[in-house]
This record gives C-alpha cells, sequence and structure tokens, in this order.
C-alpha cells in the first residue's frame, strides 16, 4: 500500500468516527430532551398543502398549527401535543389524519405516529371506520385531487374493504358510500357489496336515511333532476329538482325553477319556493337568502322548521350554527351571534372555520404583518396565532 492510498483510508476512518459521534451526540440530547427531532424538510406542492390544511379545526380534541416550514397540533389550552414535523397534514377524524410525505398521503395517529404507511397517491378522511385512497393517480397544479387512478376504500388498520376500481367515492354515512363507475353512481355498504347498482349520474352520501340522486347530469349543472333513494335503493322522492340538499330531522332543501323551498320525506312542499339561496337545517335553524337587488349579493337570515323568519335577512354572508354559534358578515364587520340573533362576539377575522370543541379557527389580515391564522374560543380568547406570509411562529397564549 503506497502513502497515498494509506492516507485515503485513514481519512475515511477519520469521517466514519466523526458521523458515529455525531449521531451519538444527537441521540444523547434526544435522551436528555435538549433536541426534540431531526427532520428533514422537502418541497410540498401547494395544492396539496392547501387541499389537507383547508380548515384547520379542532377534532379529537387537537388543532393543527404551523411552524416554519412544519405542522403540529395544540390542545384546547394551546398547548402542543404533537411537536411540529409535518410536511403537510389534515384534521382528525376518528382519531386518524392524513398526512402527506415524499409524494404519498398516509394517515398518522393521535400521537402523532404513522398509524397507516404514507403508500396511497390521494386520500380523504375517515367516516364511519373507513377511507377513500386512491392509486395511480397524478397530482397536477391547481387541481384539489389526484387526476386519474383508482379509488377504493381501507379500514382504520390500512386493510382494504375494497380495492381500487372506482373513478370516484364519498365519504361513508349511515352505512353507505357513493361510489362512481364510468360516470354512473352507485352505493357500497361496509361490507364491500355494491348494495346500490350504479345508475344514477350523480349521487350524495346518505343524511336522515335518504340520500341525494340525480338523472341526467352532475348535482351541480343545469341539466337533470334530482330526487332521493332510501337504504335500500328504492327510489322514495322522485327526480322532479334542479337541485336538492340532504335531509335533517325530516326536511331538506329543495330548488324548482329557480326558488328553494323545503319538501318533507313524502316529497310534500312545506315550506314554500321562495329563496334565492337555502341550506339544510342546522340546530333547528336554517340559512337562506333572498337578492338583495344590489351588486353586493344576497341578503341572508334564518328560518325556524315552520319557516318563520327567526334572525331578519340582514347578513351579507353567515354560517349555519354550530354548537349554538354562527359567524356572520354585515356591512361593517364579522361576528358571531347565538340563536336568538344576538351578537356574542365581535371580531375583524375575516375568515372562521365552526366552533368544534368550543374553538373556531380563524384568519386575519394585518397591515404591516400580512395573514394570520390561528384559534379562538366561545369567548374570543386566542389561542396560537401563526402567519402565513413567512411562516414565522408568532404564536402567544393569550388568556
Amino acid at each position: 500500500m503506497n502513502l497515498q492510498d494509506r492516507n485515503r483510508n485513514e481519512m475515511k476512518l477519520v469521517k466514519k468516527i466523526l458521523l458515529a459521534f455525531a449521531g451519538l451526540i444527537v441521540v444523547l440530547l434526544m435522551a436528555a430532551g435538549i433536541v426534540y427531532r431531526v427532520y428533514v424538510w422537502t418541497p410540498v406542492p401547494q395544492s396539496v398543502e392547501g387541499w389537507l390544511t383547508q380548515s384547520p379545526h379542532f377534532s379529537c380534541g387537537l388543532g393543527l398549527y404551523k411552524e416554519g416550514n412544519w405542522y403540529g397540533f395544540i390542545d384546547k389550552d394551546g398547548k402542543t401535543v404533537i411537536a411540529p414535523q409535518f410536511a403537510a397534514v389534515a384534521p382528525f377524524s376518528e382519531n386518524l389524519a392524513e398526512c402527506w410525505q415524499d409524494g404519498k398521503f398516509g394517515y398518522i395517529d393521535v400521537h402523532g405516529k404513522w398509524a397507516i404507511a404514507a403508500a396511497f397517491d390521494w386520500t380523504t378522511r375517515f367516516s364511519e371506520g373507513f377511507a377513500g385512497v386512491n392509486i395511480g393517480g397524478v397530482w397536477k397544479p391547481g387541481g384539489n385531487c389526484a387526476e386519474g387512478g383508482k379509488w377504493g376504500f381501507i379500514d382504520t388498520t390500512g386493510k382494504f374493504l375494497k380495492e381500487p376500481q372506482y373513478d370516484s367515492v364519498r365519504r361513508f354515512s349511515e352505512g353507505l358510500a357513493p361510489f362512481e363507475r364510468a360516470g354512473k353512481f352507485g352505493f357500497l355498504n361496509t361490507k364491500g357489496e355494491e348494495s346500490i347498482p350504479a345508475i344514477y349520474d350523480d349521487a350524495l352520501s346518505f343524511s336522515d336515511g335518504l340520500a341525494v340522486i340525480k338523472k341526467g347530469g352532475h348535482l351541480f349543472s343545469n341539466e337533470g333532476k334530482c330526487g332521493f333513494v332510501n337504504a335500500a335503493g328504492d327510489v322514495v322522492i322522485t327526480p322532479q329538482f334542479d337541485f336538492a340538499g340532504d335531509f335533517v330531522k325530516g326536511l331538506a332543501p329543495v330548488r324548482k325553477n329557480g326558488k328553494f323551498g323545503y319538501i318533507d320525506k313524502t316529497g310534500t312542499v312545506v315550506i314554500p319556493f321562495q329563496y334565492d339561496r337555502a341550506y339544510s337545517f342546522s340546530e333547528d335553524l336554517a340559512l337562506i337568502g333572498r337578492k338583495s337587488g344590489s351588486n353586493s349579493g344576497d341578503d341572508v337570515g334564518f328560518i325556524d322548521r315552520t319557516g318563520t323568519l327567526i334572525i331578519p335577512l340582514q347578513y351579507r354572508r353567515a354560517y349555519s350554527f354550530h354548537e349554538g354559534l354562527a359567524f356572520v358578515w354585515t356591512k361593517t364587520g364579522a361576528a358571531v351571534i347565538d340563536t336568538t340573533g344576538k351578537e356574542v362576539l365581535a371580531h375583524h377575522f375575516e375568515l372562521w372555520s365552526n366552533f368544534d370543541s368550543g374553538i373556531a379557527w380563524v384568519g386575519e389580515q394585518t397591515p404591516d404583518r400580512g395573514f394570520f391564522e390561528g384559534y379562538i374560543d366561545r369567548r374570543g380568547r386566542r389561542l396560537k396565532f401563526w402567519t402565513k406570509r413567512d411562516n414565522e411562529w408568532r404564536g402567544v397564549l393569550n388568556k
């Protein structure tokens, strides 16, 4: 062995010793709690991050937030429960959260551990113990789902209920989930059986024992008519409406000749067609709207189950009630009202989500520091906030 080879071997040995020593130091620091974990960040497609984090509400007692490039989770006191370590992750559903890693989707548990490995090209949130997964789809900029590929369902262990074979799927509800094959929709049961054949041009998940189906066009198109089927697949309300929403406690919003009203489960109109906008009931109140005659859009308010106007048509925009509260927008700004219409919180936030377990996600634009998002409780107390402009962590718990 000549001197040059000897020197080269000695340098390799020194590098190995230094790497081993560095690894030992990291392990010791992690054991001491000084270094929590080492992460390597890879760029996340904007649509992927936006899709997963689009509604960062509290669920399963946890709310996601962002620190630098990483997402983690806090509890209702603003305390970090799962350290920021994920490049893109969704809110929890049934104790599992969709998570993106190196171009694939999987699921983490409420401890931040991988429960189902990232092996799918797109996923949906769990509902009634099952989630839709896509294999073979391709993400494209500006999209909100993988294009192409096939969809199936997995259970909470990652085992397939139905191998990927559908063009699209929707969530399980009341034991059934819509699926699409060759442009037609049917329903799959929790045994993996196609219990209602694929004969409809569109279909929604079941609610209150019935599901919206459409013949002659997609749900939001101007073609075709909507009706309802029961869990046995029987058409109980003949397709006759231009649009239909979910039944809740026996009433559903439907549109005919450009106006909305409400029907019961026999198809009888119980609240006449008179609204330009109408939504399903939530906590016995329904959000409705009429054109305001100006360029500002509809004026919206709330009716009860008899059609009586309980909260006047005085808002520019509003959300349905959840946990006794609803977000509304007036000409002067945003506010939170109770079911009597009383304003209980007034804020300058521009974006909101519904309250969940007493916590709501909000977003605000500041003139000097950009756009911030974070959480408030029912009293308006701020939990952790962070900025989207530079992703710099600015979170504080303001008691």
